[in-house]
């Protein structure tokens, strides 16, 4: 894909967050654990302190750990549930047409040790497998707000359907997604979808590339 030039750059100039120092300091403390940029680190830092206190967090997708610490340095005082699959196959699967970007075996060898390790001390539990099937016989405190990040179509799709039908939502919850109009069309195929099955729900874009649903 093409770089796209920034015609008009960013004003960094009292724009507070990034004047927070309890951010900055998430951000350096990421290091190399995370592939996501500041705009939206600041994005996930945000909606999660904005999202129902009384709520767990989640991260759908973690890769080696720095998204989930982030979310626990916004919110110290909440719970936060880690997902990934861990495994060399990375995607348990793929379209062709949709998913060109990735390739099985993407985002390997980081093992479940390494995130653990990132996360010790915080209020955090980590489930290996993909989701949702990992889900099967557990049990969570209901989530207010939720990281999905799994590129992909597939993972996509049923990672949402699985969350509007389980029951494990609070009204009014907030989930960030990324890969939205990257062109990443397995992602942006499935948030047309899911709007179109469940109309009660509102999807907004937020730049640079991520998606916010908004629960009933």
């Amino acid at each position: 894909m093409s770089n796209f030039p920034i015609h008009r750059p960013l004003v960094s100039e009292n724009v507070q967050i990034l004047a927070n120092s309890s951010f900055q300091e998430s951000c350096m403390q990421i290091g190399g654990n995370s592939l996501l940029d500041t705009p939206r680190l600041a994005n996930l830092w945000d909606i999660a302190q904005a999202s129902n206190s009384a709520g767990a967090m989640a991260e759908i997708g973690t890769y080696r750990g720095g998204g989930a610490l982030h979310l626990t340095n916004a919110c110290p005082n909440r719970k936060i549930y880690v997902f990934d699959p861990f495994s060399e196959e990375s995607f348990e699967k793929l379209d062709e047409a949709l998913d060109g970007h990735f390739k099985h075996g993407d985002f390997r060898g980081v093992p479940i040790e390494h995130v653990a390790s990132l996360l010790v001390d915080k209020n955090v539990e980590i489930i290996q497998g993909y989701f949702p099937q990992s889900c099967l016989n557990r049990t969570f405190e209901k989530f207010s707000f939720i990281h999905l990040d799994v590129d992909v179509y597939d993972a996509t799709i049923n990672s949402l359907r699985f969350l509007f039908q389980s029951g494990l939502l609070l009204p009014k919850s907030y989930i960030v997604i990324d890969d939205f109009n990257r062109g990443c069309l397995g992602v942006d195929k499935a948030l047309k979808e899911i709007k179109f099955e469940f109309p009660n729900i509102h999807v907004l874009p937020l730049f640079p590339s991520q998606g916010l649903i908004i629960t009933e």
